[in-house]
């Protein structure tokens, strides 16, 4: 699995004493989004938030496991009342010119979940 980094885990050191190891990684790009930053209640961070025509680098890791994703959605407050981010798959690209898939901490409006309705619903 793949995950495209912007703020403080862009530093290898945070990532290695939250996963316990370090992760092969490549300079990427993730267009139509800006960073902005959070509200200073939450601690005043950057945060990736939908923008047309926009662009932000940040590095793209490859090789992580479902369980890395656990530990690093606690760090990032995932499911906290107050947290402005979410995750989402999103399409960056490299540092060679290619694309590639990779999850991101994202903010701006969380999409909802696709309804799927049966026969028994009606």
């Amino acid at each position: 699995m793949n995950l495209f980094v912007y703020g403080t885990l862009m530093n290898p050191d945070v990532r290695k004493k939250l996963l316990g190891r370090t992760l092969a990684s490549q300079a990427a790009t993730l267009e139509g989004y800006a960073a902005i930053r959070t509200r200073a209640d939450f601690g005043n961070y950057p945060i990736a938030v939908p923008q047309q025509s926009s662009s932000m680098c940040g590095l793209f890791l490859s090789g992580l496991a479902e369980n890395d994703f656990k530990k690093l959605d606690a760090y990032e407050g995932i499911g906290e009342q107050n947290c402005p981010y979410f995750r989402k798959i999103v399409r960056v690209r490299l540092e060679n010119g290619q694309g590639a898939h990779a999850s991101a901490y994202v903010g701006g409006k969380k999409p909802r979940p696709k309804l799927e309705w049966s026969v028994f619903d009606l």
